[in-house]
């Protein structure tokens, strides 16, 4: 199979050294400072949007019992379309996105327009690409028709 997709950085690790990153960018306030209050809510929303994707998805790979490791494909069983992964082939990396939106919201930084983009740059690239061969290759025409019927992304 494609055992090159073990050797990527899992994406729980890209996303915190993602966060990281931004935390340490310079600050280049999007709105002034007396717009806090709104800023705080926008990323809490944005953070319950990310914890329900997450979390979501989480809970359909447990109830199939397969694994949530990216890194270890060959563990996974069963092809999860059911709940979020109607919405979405990638629900948990839509709620690591969601969760930079929120963080960048809450820093109040500009950082965030470029940072964002290059995460999903990243997460495409050395992530999804490499798992969608993988399922392609083990669940083959199911996987297929689910590609059909579900965007990458939203």
């Amino acid at each position: 199979m494609h055992s090159s997709l073990a050797l990527r950085i899992p994406p729980l690790i890209l996303l915190s050294i993602t966060l990281v990153i931004l935390w340490l960018l310079p600050q280049w306030a999007i709105v002034g400072d007396d717009n806090s209050v709104f800023l705080g809510w926008i990323s809490a929303g944005l953070s319950v949007l990310a914890i329900f994707f997450v979390g979501s998805a989480v809970i359909q790979f447990r109830w199939q019992q397969t694994t949530v490791d990216p890194r270890h494909p060959e563990s996974s069983v069963h092809l999860v379309t059911e709940g979020v992964y109607k919405l979405s082939r990638n629900p948990m990396y839509v709620g690591f996105v969601l969760f930079i939106l929120a963080f960048g919201v809450w820093l109040n930084t500009w950082a965030l327009l470029v940072i964002t983009p290059l995460f999903v740059i990243y997460l495409n690239r050395f992530q999804i690409v490499p798992e969608e061969l993988w399922l392609q290759d083990k669940f083959g025409q199911a996987y297929q028709a689910y590609c059909q019927r579900v965007r990458r992304w939203l």
